[in-house]
């Protein structure tokens, strides 16, 4: 009888183990694939999403224009609300009750996230045109469901990884820390350049702005992967290499943007990555 209850007990923990593990490996089969169509899709000019510049460069693909900020809310209310209101405080509720106080951490590096980007819609960009609202709603969408699975698949990483990479913690707070206030500061010069109603576009100087196109996009990443190095879980770094997908191929379409339409855009700027890419 012994025996055979420590038989269950070993199969239902490979069972639990192996339910645990089945998502991580679909989400990286459907990730990956879907990180290299991104790329292509955003880079090749013809097919990007319907917002920011693209949205007049794709006017057709604009089903229902809505002012971009209110696009843009769009995008960062519903991770917004999650974490607020439903993860942060079951993570606190989990660690009350002898949880994890990582999984804390990481709601609360999420629930700043998308704070900071609702303030900065609100308060720092200046927006001059409009955007495809099915497509703000289909991302904010995506970014909630995301902010989901991050936040759920925390509880299936055991304690011992924190202790056996101790360095990922500091690693991940300092990328963190750094890709906000860079974004933050790269998203103020560009609204730095442009005056209150106005919609020209101007070649964008200072910081990092200097080296590459993108620089805020660069420091988006470099917080996705802080954010990724403190959950210590797959589905975080599959996220972190989807938006490296996404945004670098968007990267590349915005230089051939502005290399068309500036003839003395400086050609030496990377896209994305200084002095790389």
């Amino acid at each position: 009888l012994t025996q055979r209850r420590a038989s269950f007990v070993y199969h239902s923990a490979v069972c639990r183990h192996t339910q645990a593990m089945s998502l991580p490996l679909f989400l990286a089969a459907v990730q990956l694939p879907m990180s290299v169509l991104s790329f292509l899709s955003e880079a090749s000019g013809t097919n990007n999403a319907p917002y920011s510049k693209f949205a007049q460069v794709h006017a057709d693909k604009v089903k229902v224009a809505a002012p971009s900020r209110i696009a843009m809310l769009c995008i960062y209310v519903p991770g917004l609300l999650l974490a607020s209101f439903v993860l942060l405080p079951e993570a606190r509720a989990a660690e009350a009750a002898g949880g994890s106080s990582r999984r804390v951490l990481l709601n609360g590096m999420l629930l700043v996230h998308y704070a900071k980007r609702v303030l900065e819609t609100l308060l720092v960009h200046r927006y001059s045109g409009s955007a495809d609202l099915p497509t703000g709603i289909f991302i904010g969408i995506y970014y909630a469901l995301v902010t989901l699975m991050i936040s759920k698949m925390q509880t299936f990483v055991p304690e011992s990884a924190y202790q056996e990479w101790p360095w990922t913690l500091p690693l991940g707070c300092a990328l963190f820390v750094v890709g906000q206030l860079g974004n933050l500061y790269h998203h103020w010069l560009l609204a730095a350049m442009r005056a209150p109603g106005a919609s020209k576009y101007v070649i964008p100087t200072g910081g990092l702005f200097e080296l590459v196109t993108m620089p805020h996009y660069f420091f988006e990443l470099m917080m996705w992967l802080g954010v990724a190095f403190v959950a210590l879980q797959l589905n975080a770094f599959l996220f972190f290499v989807g938006c490296c997908g996404y945004l670098g191929g968007r990267s590349v379409a915005t230089t051939a943007w502005y290399h068309q339409k500036f003839a003395d855009y400086p050609p030496e700027r990377k896209h994305l990555v200084p002095f790389l890419f």
